[in-house]
């Protein structure tokens, strides 16, 4: 069963547009746009001064891969990384918690 995700060709994406990564996998993601634009792994490996290798891991979702050199990739596909608040996660919702708190007392104490 395909989903709506699958379906997407680079004509169907806008500039400012996102592919929810619930529905596909980072690497499918990128192979999809890769394939779109009409490119062999070794053509795109070539055109983001990257190994084969390297595009193959990106397509299989390794877990560990080079920032720097992920980044060309993406690049030369078109594509770009966003970094995303997610609230409650992280320390910093830990610490907004706890600036929350203190926050909350001094203006019960300034009453």
């Amino acid at each position: 069963m395909h989903n709506r995700a699958d379906r997407l060709t680079l004509g169907d994406l806008e500039a400012d547009d996102e592919i929810d990564m619930h529905d596909r996998s980072f690497g499918s993601a990128v192979r999809a746009q890769r394939e779109a634009l009409g490119l062999k792994q070794v053509e795109l490996a070539e055109l983001a001064a990257c190994s084969t290798r390297f595009v193959h891991s990106v397509e299989a979702d390794k877990a560990t891969l080079r920032l720097d050199k992920l980044v060309d990739l993406l690049e030369v596909l078109g594509l770009g990384l966003r970094l995303v608040r997610m609230p409650g996660l992280g320390v910093a919702s830990d610490l907004e918690a706890d600036l929350e708190g203190v926050d909350r007392v001094a203006s019960e104490t300034d009453r």
